[in-house]
């Protein structure tokens, strides 16, 4: 079975703005990605229209359309309170990896999102807050997720959103700059950044490492809880 990827909106063009690269790399790695758009935007436009926009674009990367889904809290008064939290546990999947706003955003609606999705994936391993344009300076970068092969992607899924088109962060050129501005902090060409509010590194178990481990446990005594005769091996740690 597939693992999870459930990334929080507030606004219908939130995902795409801010972690469109990395729903493709996950997308193309296998995982399977949902998303969760708590508004339907009609502060910035008519919402049918901003919510096909949505659909479109996050199709684009890959997710599919049931994955896609929409709250209809109110765009500009989100509240972080009982009701959103429990939306976002329901709709989210008991995921492996969740992406949520960041706590330190000048945007009302972000930073109640912020909170409520520490509460709503208080059990979840990995939990990465990601940048949005109304990040502050308090944002500091410290996760980076190379999205250099899927920058085309991400462009191409921020286009799909019309009505958006007069905000300056919309613009291909702006995203490809603050794409590499990332890249450089993070030593490749392109990249998006997160700040981890938790975040966990598995250790690969190789073959060898398996048939150690069974010999070992087949050869203690219940209770015992000696360690004689079983030797660490080198482990291979893999990233988020």
């Amino acid at each position: 079975m597939s693992r999870l990827l459930t990334a929080i909106g507030v606004h219908p063009d939130d995902l795409v703005v801010a972690v469109a690269g990395t729903i493709r790399a996950y997308a193309c790695a296998g995982w399977r990605i949902r998303c969760v758009v708590l508004t339907r935007g009609e502060a910035g436009g008519p919402p049918d229209v901003r919510m096909q926009e949505t659909r479109r674009a996050l199709g684009l990367l890959g997710v599919t359309e049931k994955d896609i889904i929409f709250g209809d809290f109110p765009d500009t008064g989100l509240v972080h309170d009982h009701a959103v939290i429990q939306f976002l546990e329901d709709a989210s999947g008991q995921p492996d990896m969740a992406l949520i706003p960041s706590i330190y955003d000048a945007h009302q609606d972000h930073v109640a999102a912020s909170l409520a999705g520490r509460s709503a994936f208080r059990n979840t391993p990995d939990v990465l807050m990601y940048e949005t344009p109304s990040s502050t300076v308090d944002f500091r970068p410290e996760v980076f997720v190379d999205i250099t092969r899927h920058l085309r992607a991400k462009v191409g899924a921020i286009r799909c959103h019309r009505t958006q088109r007069g905000h300056r962060y919309m613009s291909p050129h702006h995203v490809r700059c603050l794409a590499e501005v990332h890249g450089f902090q993070a030593r490749v060409p392109y990249a998006e950044t997160f700040m981890p509010l938790r975040a966990t590194l598995r250790v690969a178990e190789t073959r060898g490492d398996r048939d150690r481990r069974n010999h070992f446990v087949e050869s203690q005594s219940p209770g015992s809880g000696s360690l004689d005769g079983y030797a660490e091996t080198d482990a291979t740690v893999t990233g988020l």
